[in-house]
């Protein structure tokens, strides 16, 4: 085994590896997840994973990609470089561009927001329907006594389900009992009650001490190379914060096939999913967060569009079989996942729902059957084209935002939960 040392031009902790021997450094830096951008996902065409050897030493041949004035510098390709001991190698910040490409969008000029708004106009003129389920009221509960030994639970229900109109039932999720005890008396028995709540079932989604406290929406788009992402502000239906950032499975190859082969590596799985959750989605999420100025648990749904490869690689699920004959992937839409299932930033039990595809890695075809999954209008459908590079609107120029209804006695803020005819059988109902 040779000690590798990774150091960075950006002035970052450095990071000490093992590597087998017959490892080349790009393949010992994916091991210790040290980011280094690699489109052809190693095999040396596109000469980006340059690093620089400071001291030890390696074996591999010069590559075109180096001249002989960078090669004699010091200057050798990740792929192509092999250590034959212990080495020290420096990771210019180019070789991990991609991590420095999260922006947040500057919405004060208004133009983004203009752009949002007319879209809205534009598909409620179509017809299209964006009622819901949300819903969220102001509870007010009589404080237990020696009298009243009513748990926690059964007093909330009871109270909450006088405060909807229609409630015939009411559900608790586990994040929502947990937290109960503290809130309640915190709050002195008064709470902010967010739920859904559909064919008579509340469910309760969280309580809060704040009578304030707002209900957000988050729409991504996943991208090859590009991550987009926004947040809505439920009971305006305004744009609040838009951010994008560099996809950080890029390091394991520019195109999908190349994910696919890395996926199916030992390991690969894990790599791949940590690459785009915990490297992208994360920090893009807690930056639009930071933005808005709203903690990442009032984030009550999540809609996530992208083509049928890099759904696979999100969820975790081998897409092996996406790019071989007769080329099936595991699913095109699929309904019934939650933050917690996904280690996603958000309330433990928002929904993510996962805009339907159609094709496979040989068609390379996306479909965003009504745009970034928001508020996924069933009569709205983008065109799409074929292609290595299948183009797919970000949020921001194709999600529809979601109205708001107000209830006499509760608010029911709208977020669709229909995005494709047979995706999402289930009718959102009308706020009455």
């Amino acid at each position: 085994m040779y000690e590798i040392t990774f150091q960075f031009e950006n002035g970052a902790q450095e990071i000490h590896f093992s590597a087998a021997p017959g490892s080349t450094i790009l393949e010992a830096a994916k091991a210790a997840n040290v980011a280094i951008d690699a489109p052809c996902n190693g095999n040396g065409s596109c000469g980006k994973c340059r690093v620089k050897l400071v001291s030890g030493d390696v074996t591999g041949m010069q590559t075109g990609h180096i001249s002989d004035a960078d090669y004699a510098a010091g200057w050798r390709l990740g792929c192509a470089t092999k250590p034959a001991g212990d080495i020290t190698v420096l990771v210019p910040d180019i070789a991990s561009a991609y991590q420095s490409r999260m922006k947040t969008a500057d919405l004060s000029s208004g133009e983004e927001i203009a752009i949002f708004n007319q879209l809205q106009e534009d598909v409620q003129a179509a017809g299209v329907d964006f009622t819901n389920d949300f819903v969220q009221a102001l509870v007010e509960l009589d404080e237990p006594t020696l009298d009243d030994t009513m748990p926690d639970t059964e007093r909330l229900s009871r109270f909450a389900q006088a405060a909807f109109d229609g409630c015939t039932e009411v559900r608790l999720t586990y994040h929502t009992v947990k937290k109960l005890a503290k809130t309640l008396r915190d709050a002195n028995f008064k709470v902010l009650v967010s739920g859904t709540l559909t064919d008579g079932v509340l469910t309760v989604m969280d309580v809060s001490e704040k009578p304030d406290a707002p209900l957000y929406g988050c729409a991504i788009d996943i991208g090859t190379t590009t991550v987009t992402g926004v947040l809505m502000d439920l009971a305006t239906g305004t744009l609040t914060a838009k951010a994008s950032a560099g996809n950080g499975q890029i390091r394991y190859g520019a195109d999908v096939i190349n994910r696919i082969v890395e996926q199916s590596k030992p390991g690969g799985v894990k790599r791949l999913q940590d690459a785009i959750l915990k490297e992208t989605l994360l920090p893009l999420v807690a930056a639009m967060c930071k933005s808005a100025g709203i903690p990442v648990s009032r984030i009550f749904r999540v809609c996530i569009a992208s083509n049928t490869t890099m759904n696979h690689l999100l969820l975790g699920v081998d897409a092996n079989p996406v790019r071989m004959e007769p080329y099936i992937p595991t699913f095109f839409q699929w309904r019934g996942m939650t933050a917690k299932d996904l280690g996603f930033p958000a309330n433990p039990d928002a929904e993510i729902l996962l805009a339907p595809n159609i094709g496979s890695a040989k068609a390379s075809i996306r479909s965003t059957r009504a745009p970034s999954a928001m508020t996924a209008a069933s009569a709205v459908k983008i065109p799409i084209r074929c292609g290595a590079n299948t183009y797919s609107p970000t949020p921001v120029s194709a999600m529809m935002p979601m109205p708001m209804a107000v209830h006499s006695h509760a608010k029911r803020f709208a977020m669709s939960r229909r995005f494709a005819p047979t995706a999402c059988p289930t009718s959102a109902r009308a706020a009455s």
